[in-house]
């Protein structure tokens, strides 16, 4: 996922950005893992 601009989330509603953040944690739970256990290089530089 890119990076996030503010101006992007400013026009969003709550539902979406809640939705959002949950998936961002989601990714963000399985990229720490992935770096745990030696997972792909490419995964790791989102990180």
């Amino acid at each position: 996922m890119a990076k996030i601009k503010a101006r992007d989330l400013r026009g969003k509603k709550k539902e979406e950005l809640l939705k959002q953040l949950e998936d961002l944690k989601v990714e963000l739970s399985q990229l720490r893992v992935a770096k745990v256990t030696g997972g792909a290089a490419s995964k790791l530089s989102k990180m």
